[in-house]
């Protein structure tokens, strides 16, 4: 199946507990389907530490070069790049220094679809995403070009309780540049270096905790009528909750709703399809995917029930990938409007692979345009109500976003409540 990357390092959630972008051999790689595969452990800086740094560079640089979907590797030499990092691959003591390199490689394809995560944090983020209890520090980055911004810290974190904030800039953590993956630990005090929103240097100390995973889809019926769903994936799980979300409308039709998708980094192409399907009557044309061999374009499957009234999409630079196709599908079919900041630009379709030691590898394998065959990448989708939220209203939680996109269904007392749903009974077979 093919896939769209979650874009990692669009919005990096380290509430998860990490700080993250987010002659070689020829043998492919397996594709990631289900559990990681069972770690290699090796002692740190030994013979055998540097065989497996061989072994896992090798392979990922080989996988890129042979499926990465520009022909051209973005006008870079890539053997020659291979070859120049390999040294510095092969002399890292542990796994961090590992895929510290091998990162530095992939991310001089410019590209945040192909990247390699590594085990401890592959593990944790898998964890996260099955709504387990991890260690955390509590913020949430977003990525912004080469910076990272505080998007959000958790009350009653490690993070607020050393007086992080909102809108900071991260710097580095323990003398590392942001963007190099670090796994939160509650045996071990980080030094992290932010700077303010007047550029002072902010130096604190944060020891991870474990906290529970927020919650990752969610219904919100407002006083005015309105319904927000907000969910941050699409996944086959964020499919079957927006669809059971919808089939409850009929029970008491809302004034209009509101998809939220500013925190949605994508998913599944096919699950893409599935929920774009859900607010459109026509079965419309949402993507078209270019390859190597590929001109392919994309249709949703019938869906059991469908929202056809009012609807507004918000959006923001959380929104990568499979998100931002969703509000180009509104926009290019005026079928409501979109809300908010500029999406990430990050829209590619990858595929996951298993590393032999427990990581994993993003292959950007197609290109993605829209149904227009408009480009997304590095563009993304400017909003047709473009709002920027404050520091002051950031900071006190004041949704400004959310109320203008409300506001564009009308006062609550002359709105209409008419709906349209559509019921599996009332469609035509397939």
């Amino acid at each position: 199946m093919n896939r769209l990357s979650r874009a990692l390092g669009v919005r990096l959630g380290i509430v998860l507990g990490f700080l993250a972008l987010a002659g070689c051999q020829t043998s492919l790689l397996p594709i990631a389907t289900g559990p990681p595969p069972t770690p290699i452990v090796v002692v740190d800086a030994s013979p055998e530490r540097a065989a497996l740094n061989a072994r896992i560079y090798d392979l990922a640089a080989a996988q890129v070069g042979r499926l990465y979907y520009d022909r051209d590797m973005g006008g870079l030499n890539w053997p020659a790049l291979v070859q120049a990092i390999r040294p510095s691959a092969l002399a890292a003591t542990n796994e961090a220094g590992l895929y510290r390199s091998l990162s530095g490689l992939l991310n001089e394809l410019d590209d945040r679809h192909t990247n390699v995560t590594p085990p401890g944090v592959r593990n944790r983020r898998d964890a996260y995403i099955r709504g387990e209890t991890t260690i955390s520090y509590g913020v949430t980055l977003l990525r912004q070009g080469e910076q990272y911004w505080i998007e959000d810290v958790r009350p009653g974190s490690p993070a607020a309780e050393a007086g992080v904030r909102i809108g900071w800039r991260l710097i580095s953590v323990n003398g590392v540049p942001a963007g190099v993956d670090l796994l939160a630990s509650a045996d071990r005090d980080d030094a992290f270096v932010f700077l303010d929103e007047e550029d002072v240097e902010r130096r604190v100390v944060i020891r991870g905790r474990q906290l529970a995973s927020r919650q990752v889809r969610e219904i919100t019926r407002r006083e005015d009528g309105i319904v927000v769903l907000k969910f941050s994936g699409f996944q086959p799980a964020d499919r079957d909750w927006v669809r059971e979300q919808i089939a409850g409308f009929p029970a008491d039709p809302p004034r209009g709703v509101i998809i939220d998708l500013r925190a949605n980094g994508g998913g599944s192409l096919a699950i893409l399809g599935d929920i774009i399907g859900m607010f459109f009557a026509d079965r419309p044309s949402f993507a078209v995917m270019i390859g190597r061999f590929a001109d392919v374009r994309y249709r949703p499957a019938r869906q059991p029930s469908q929202w056809l009234g009012p609807t507004a999409v918000v959006i923001g630079p959380g929104s990568g990938s499979a998100s931002e196709l969703f509000a180009a599908a509104f926009q290019e079919r005026a079928r409501g409007p979109v809300v908010g900041q500029r999406s990430a630009g990050a829209v590619i379709a990858s595929r996951q692979y298993d590393l032999p030691d427990g990581g994993k590898l993003s292959v950007s394998i197609f290109s993605i345009l829209t149904a227009n065959r408009n480009q997304l990448e590095k563009v993304g989708v400017t909003p047709d109500l473009v709002i920027e939220p404050s520091l002051a209203d950031r900071r006190a939680f004041r949704d400004v976003t959310l109320e203008a996109a409300a506001g564009t269904f009308g006062p609550a007392e002359t709105a209409s409540a008419e709906m349209s749903v559509s019921q599996a009974a009332k469609l035509e077979p397939a």
